[in-house]
């Protein structure tokens, strides 16, 4: 059977009770887009020292390195920081780990998200230490989208079960964030922190070094001051609503189709 290609932005679960609003949306095109990612990558670059990863996720910690034509390879060669990507059709972490939308409802914080794991095998892409046990067993489950001002708390299922904190930062920061771990050295002169609606952070404001004597004591203090915990491919057939494989944002859709999603608009062209 023939693939038809659809962008994800394009699709929307055909019985769902509301939308995400636009803003909320992921766009992947712009240059000057903002990113959610792992509260704790707040930690890491205000401590300015590359190993307070370690300190915050374990799957980094236990990463075994290799050889690669004679070169060591270590974690810091092969972290990024794992994006969480929101569509009206579909919730993508990790690129590979995506999980479909059946239905989207609003409340008076964020939004009530009815999915299911798009593959069978997802947990094999897991680049976090994240707990999932509650929910990787079901068909379908609740991801509750708790949005308080640029930071979005995650939870699974009910209020009890927590996955994690995202926070939304832009390309300044996640520029900062790789210098740092690729070379161990960051300008934050530039960079903006998100905040909570009320104006405050789950991680202390950073003090800016002025001279080199006061770049370890600022680092300790920024780990010390830290007290928000860690809450925390090959393309195969899936078993959905439809048969989805993702190539980078597109989505390849076959079989039954019509019944789940419809297309809110053509591509130009």
């Amino acid at each position: 059977m023939k693939n038809i290609i659809f962008n994800c932005a394009d699709l929307v679960p055909s019985n769902t009770v509301d939308t995400f609003d636009p803003s909320f949306i992921s766009d992947l095109n712009s240059n000057t887009r903002k990113t959610w990612i792992p509260a704790y990558c707040i930690a890491v670059l205000q401590s300015q020292d590359r190993d307070t990863i370690l300190t915050l996720d374990k799957y980094w910690r236990e990463f075994e390195s290799w050889i690669q034509g004679g070169v060591l390879i270590e974690w810091f060669d092969y972290f990024r920081p794992s994006e969480f990507c929101i569509f009206n059709s579909v919730l993508v972490k990790d690129t590979h780990i995506s999980m479909m939308i059946k239905n989207i409802i609003r409340t008076n914080n964020g939004y009530v998200v009815t999915v299911k794991f798009a593959r069978k095998d997802w947990e094999k892409f897991k680049t976090d230490d994240l707990n999932w046990d509650s929910v990787k067993e079901k068909e379908f489950f609740y991801m509750i989208l708790c949005i308080d001002g640029e930071y979005m708390d995650v939870y699974l299922d009910d209020m009890e079960h927590k996955l994690t904190t995202f926070a939304l930062v832009d390309q300044i920061f996640l520029n900062e964030l790789k210098l740092l771990v690729e070379n161990e050295k960051a300008d934050l002169s530039k960079v903006h922190f998100p905040l909570r609606a009320d104006g405050s952070m789950d991680y202390p404001s950073p003090v800016l070094a002025t001279d080199t004597n006061n770049e370890d004591k600022i680092s300790e203090a920024a780990i010390e001051k830290n007290t928000l915990s860690k809450n925390n491919a090959d393309k195969t057939s899936l078993p959905l609503w439809a048969w989805f494989v993702f190539i980078g944002i597109a989505v390849a859709v076959s079989g039954g189709v019509a019944a789940v999603i419809v297309v809110l608009r053509k591509k130009a062209g």
